[in-house]
């Protein structure tokens, strides 16, 4: 099965989205495979972004997720808005396709700061527009 990173953040964001007394039941993501889903979050678990319970048997794969982890976590903040998710979706594709996760949240993580400066840019020239009047 191919790793699917939208599907992996859609799982992220349902867990983060749901209370703790929801943790240890299946995740269902619209139009995605029980089988996909429970193999991202034996995914997400080996990377370190959630914990979950493999409760497997002989012929099904079945990974109950239990909790985002504060790696998981510090990825939500840096993938949450749609257009920094998408930006960095395109810069990859058109530097080769495909990149590896860590490289996927360096550049989420570079985009967000960038946003951030740009805010303390436009604050700092609005304050100094305030100043002269």
């Amino acid at each position: 099965m191919i790793r699917d990173l939208d599907l992996a953040r859609r799982i992220l964001q349902k867990m983060e989205s749901r209370s703790y007394s929801d943790s240890g039941h299946c995740i269902e993501i619209e139009a995605c495979t029980s089988e996909a889903v429970n193999y991202h979050v034996m995914l997400l678990n080996d990377a370190g972004l959630v914990t979950a319970e493999d409760v497997s048997n002989q012929n099904v794969l079945i990974w109950l997720p239990l909790q985002v982890t504060w790696a998981g976590h510090e990825f939500l903040d840096v993938s949450r808005s749609e257009t920094r998710w998408k930006k960095a979706k395109r810069i990859i594709k058109q530097k080769g396709g495909s990149a590896t996760f860590e490289i996927l949240n360096e550049l989420l993580t570079e985009l967000m700061r960038d946003d951030v400066v740009r805010g303390r840019t436009r604050l700092r020239r609005r304050n100094k527009l305030v100043e002269g009047l």
